[in-house]
This record gives structure tokens, C-alpha cells and sequence, in this order.
């Protein structure tokens, strides 16, 4: 009768050990192997096309931007998003801020012909449709 006893008492803390020694080996897993990679984690469409520097110049300082490509200047990255109601719609990336949230940017057409400006680099709208736009890089703004 005592054994029968013991064995009902035994068994609460047996499950006891077993999960707690699961979550222990479980966390031990974790820590050795190591989190998931925060790039990774943040991973965003927007942010899924490659990033690339502005290498095929047309003219100097003139450029060609296809839609969802993402170019780095003048430590900021924008990507081009389309047209809206003629303005045109920029996602704007700040890497001192969070090189993950893109801040949106939606500019008239009308005034971006004459210039306007992307962080801290001013740039001319030469012509642009719904999947790319050609900007000239302006200096000395």
C-alpha cells in the first residue's frame, strides 16, 4: 500500500523534472545556436530587390530608376514606387533612423520637374511612367 502511495506522489514530479529538463535542453539549443538573423527577421518586399549603387549613368549626372529598385546615395536609400494621381511616390530609407522602415514620399510631378529633394540630395525629374523615372542629379542645392 505504501509503494502505491509513493508512486502517486512520484509521478506529479516526475512529469515535473521531464518538462522543465525539456525546456532546459530547448533553451540551452537556442542560446548555442543563436536567434534568428535580424536581416532575415525584418525582411521586407520592399526591400527584396537588390540594393545597387547608381552605376549606369546616361549622362552625367542623369539616371534611369526602374520601379521597386532600390539605389544608395549620399548615405540614404530610396526606391521609386510609381505614380499616384500624377505624383510620384518614393520609398525613403534613413540608415541612421532604421535602414528597415521605408518613409514614404509622394511628390507633384509639376514641382519635381523643377527640382526636388530625396535626404539630402536634390534631384530634377527628366521624364517617368508608372515602372521607371529618369532624374538628373542636381549639385550645389
Amino acid at each position: 500500500m505504501k509503494s502505491q502511495n509513493k508512486r502517486k506522489k512520484s509521478l506529479p514530479s516526475i512529469i515535473f523534472f521531464t518538462l522543465s529538463g525539456i525546456v532546459l535542453v530547448i533553451s540551452v539549443v537556442y542560446l548555442v545556436r543563436g536567434s534568428t538573423n535580424p536581416d532575415f527577421y525584418w525582411h521586407s518586399p520592399s526591400t527584396s530587390s537588390t540594393h545597387t549603387r547608381i552605376r549606369s549613368t546616361l549622362n552625367g549626372n542623369t539616371f534611369l530608376l526602374l520601379k521597386d529598385q532600390i539605389v544608395a546615395i549620399n548615405n540614404a536609400r530610396f526606391a521609386y514606387k510609381g505614380t499616384i494621381n500624377g505624383d510620384l511616390i518614393f520609398d525613403h530609407y534613413i540608415p541612421q533612423l532604421d535602414p528597415h522602415y521605408a518613409y514614404n514620399r509622394q511628390i507633384p510631378s509639376k514641382s519635381a520637374k523643377k527640382g526636388f529633394r530625396l535626404g539630402k540630395t536634390y534631384f530634377r525629374l527628366l521624364a517617368a511612367n508608372k515602372n521607371k523615372i529618369s532624374m538628373q542629379l542636381l549639385d550645389g542645392h
